[in-house]
């Protein structure tokens, strides 16, 4: 079973280290695709050129791509690389989700083997694939998560469509998705100023970021990210306060690989 990770990112400097190491130990650093959409951080620089010499694929998009067309962009690598058979799988991934999974018995688990297990029982399928949990991370709380509701799409050897902007949906593929065990670690909240600089960047093409009335009505792409606008340092911290579960294996397999587990505190 070999599987290709696709991810799109600009200036991603806390969470694109990880995110390479991690899935570079899941999948091989050859079977990484990074798209660069105009990264100018010389930290994220440095990361991408030291992964490039490991087997990373670093793909630099044209000046003139547009953000608005993630969805579009990512279809079109993925589409190539399933043209040259060699994935039996094909993964498009956000530079904060870190892929795990469910065992049969609900527990969660990152172990390299039983995801390579149970991917392997995935790969006949012609529908999607999708990721139904996503836990978000707790800041200063290393292995503290909190599920929220996610919907994420991963394709199978031959069956791949076009994916809308957060590859949410495919919105070309006939049949519907197949439900997986296999979950997202979102590596989401970042702290507070870190956090609404990286908003106000990828909502920016979507709406005016300055203008609080029209963040509030907005309801489009990416507006998600509108609330880290609206809330004040308090009211951020507050979120991440009960409910959450852990998941100290994934921490333990972090520092295993070198992995600061409080990198987005």
């Amino acid at each position: 079973m070999r599987a290709a990770c696709v991810v799109m990112q600009r200036n991603e400097d806390i969470c694109l280290h990880p995110w390479l190491v991690w899935h570079g130990h899941l999948f091989g650093f050859d079977s990484l695709y990074v798209l660069d959409h105009g990264s100018d951080d010389p930290a994220v620089w440095e990361t991408l050129a030291l992964f490039s010499k490991l087997g990373v694929h670093i793909v630099k998009l044209p000046p003139n791509a547009d953000y608005r067309d993630k969805g579009g962009l990512v279809s079109q690598v993925i589409a190539a690389l399933d043209a040259t058979g060699q994935y039996d799988l094909l993964l498009p991934l956000d530079c904060d989700e870190f892929l795990v999974m469910r065992d049969t018995d609900g527990r969660l688990t990152c172990r390299k083997e039983a995801l390579h297990a149970y991917l392997a029982t995935l790969t006949g399928q012609s529908a999607p694939l999708l990721v139904a949990e996503n836990l978000l991370n707790v800041l200063h709380d290393p292995g503290g998560f909190w599920p929220c509701p996610y919907e994420k799409i991963i394709f199978t050897r031959g069956h791949v469509g076009l994916l809308d902007h957060g590859s949410h949906r495919c919105t070309t593929c006939p049949e519907p998705p197949v439900t997986t065990r296999l979950v997202y670690a979102h590596f989401h909240h970042k702290p507070f100023a870190r956090q609404c600089e990286m908003s106000r960047e990828k909502l920016r093409p979507f709406v005016d970021v300055e203008n609080k009335a029209a963040l509030t009505a907005f309801r489009g792409t990416g507006w998600h990210l509108v609330e880290n606008l609206l809330k004040t340092p308090a009211e951020y911290r507050a979120m991440m306060t009960g409910g959450s579960i852990h998941f100290p294996e994934l921490m333990a397999a972090f520092e295993a690989l070198g992995i600061d587990p409080g990198f987005c505190d």
